[in-house]
């Protein structure tokens, strides 16, 4: 029984592993362009430039669809 459970506990490890190795991070500009939006719409900004406002979230929004469908591309 020992030695199922450790076996068991393994195979739970090494897919744990396999599963975030086969995760793609973001490149750093999308990371930069969620964190200015999230910048920005926290402020004034949705006071003062509210088409601006919502002009960057549909470019964001953009470019997180191509990298959910893509991953990282130029168009990301």
């Amino acid at each position: 029984m020992k030695m199922t459970r450790t076996r068991s506990l393994l195979i739970t490890i090494l897919s744990a592993v396999l599963l975030a190795c086969g995760t793609t991070m973001p490149p750093d500009e999308l990371v930069a362009a969620r964190t200015a939006y999230n910048r920005a719409a926290a402020g004034k900004t949705k006071e003062l430039q509210p088409t601006q406002l919502y002009e960057a979230k549909q470019a964001l929004d953009a470019a997180e669809a191509k990298f959910k469908d893509e991953g990282v591309s130029p168009d990301t």
